[in-house]
């Protein structure tokens, strides 16, 4: 009966059965033979570890896709698993609620977002202002299709108080990567009020940019404001950097 097709078929060479006396690493029946060694891990097999690994990142990455494609509405842990590719058995280990995938996925993007920023700013060239260069990294990040995916679940998190938790904490995550990274990129700003009003209000107008894009992208206005937006920044900075403005109180 032959093999199936996906059978893997080992070969041995049989002088690894026959003439024990010429060679050194074959034993015979009566010699106790060499004492064993450490296992070699076979080339191409994977540790456990590792495809735990790979099981989170397949779970993590198809919980962005799907809230960026489908919103949080729709996203459930059936279709994430569909996407990801793996067993509902292992989606219940790792992460056992959608609550629980959110938070995680959300958590490992703002860590890239914030790393991606920071290694961005460093390969620019010297020659650019650092508050155009922070803008032009910045914007190409937030048009991108994980902007949409945090948007939906800022966007839910409205009439959601448990999901509204879990953003709550993830927007003072990333606010706090951004205000280090702007401490490296405009030492200028001495204040950390002033430092941490600067950081709020850029990404609150992009942001807000980035909403109108979703509208329309072809909108005229967009190119006018963010052209607008580079050629001030910097006088921005510099006005700012000369002012200490007051502590603000929290809205309600």
């Amino acid at each position: 009966m032959s093999a199936p097709p996906s059978a893997k078929l080992h070969t041995y060479r049989l002088d690894s059965y026959c003439h024990v006396g010429n060679n050194p690493n074959m034993s015979s029946p009566d010699s106790p033979g060499p004492a064993p060694g450490p296992r070699r891990r076979r080339r191409g097999h994977r540790t456990q570890e590792e495809r735990r690994r790979e099981t989170r990142q397949k779970l993590l990455d198809a919980t962005l896709e799907c809230l960026a494609v489908e919103g949080y509405a729709r996203t459930s842990t059936t279709e994430i698993v569909r996407r990801a590719g793996v067993s509902r058995g292992a989606q219940v280990h790792h992460f056992p609620t959608k609550i629980d995938l959110v938070t995680a996925a959300v958590a490992h993007l703002i860590d890239l977002r914030i790393e991606e920023f920071r290694e961005s700013f460093r390969k620019m060239p010297p020659d650019i202002s650092p508050a155009s260069a922070a803008l032009e990294i910045v914007w190409p990040i937030l048009t991108g299709p994980t902007f949409e995916a945090w948007l939906e679940l800022v966007v839910a998190a409205r009439t959601r108080p448990d999901l509204r938790k879990v953003v709550k904490s993830m927007n003072k995550r990333l606010e706090d990567g951004f205000d280090e990274i702007f401490v490296e990129i405009f030492p200028q700003l001495t204040d950390n009020t002033t430092r941490q009003m600067m950081s709020t209000l850029t990404f609150a107008l992009l942001e807000g940019l980035v909403l109108r894009r979703l509208i329309d992208r072809d909108d005229p206005k967009l190119a006018v404001c963010l052209a607008g937006v580079r050629a001030n920044a910097d006088e921005w900075l510099d006005s700012a950097a000369r002012s200490t403005p007051a502590p603000l109180k929290e809205a309600r």
